[in-house]
């Protein structure tokens, strides 16, 4: 990969991580008051803003992650076979560390892992 792709990829990167804002203001804004036994709106939006949250501090350790393999030189390269990731899917997704034949193979064992390695 070159220099140039490398530091496209870095600047998506932190993009994103701009975009997920602070782990912990996201955590303080999450307030949950005492809910009422027949209240499920507002219980449905406190599971929906803990859910997030939680999406938002998973997609942030991927990022993080990434940005390391950048600096350690190996990224771009899957954590699961050791062959190099398509650029079309790092460009959608840039901060998976799998391929998309590794990433199949580990949906199947983590449904989440799909959640956080599917958005763009």
């Amino acid at each position: 990969m070159t220099k140039q792709e490398l530091k496209k990829y870095r600047t998506a990167l932190e993009a994103k991580l701009a975009e997920l804002g602070p782990i912990k203001q996201q955590i303080t804004e999450i307030q949950i008051t005492q809910i009422e036994p027949n209240d499920g709106a507002t219980a449905m939006t406190v599971l929906l803003a803990i859910s997030s949250a939680d999406m938002n501090s998973s997609t942030r350790r991927y990022v993080v992650a990434a940005l390391r393999r950048i600096e350690d030189g190996s990224y771009g390269t899957c954590l699961g076979c050791e062959e190099a990731i398509g650029k079309k899917r790092l460009d959608a997704v840039p901060w998976t560390p799998l391929c998309i034949t590794c990433q199949g193979k580990n949906e199947k064992q983590d449904p989440e892992l799909a959640k956080i390695l599917h958005m763009p």
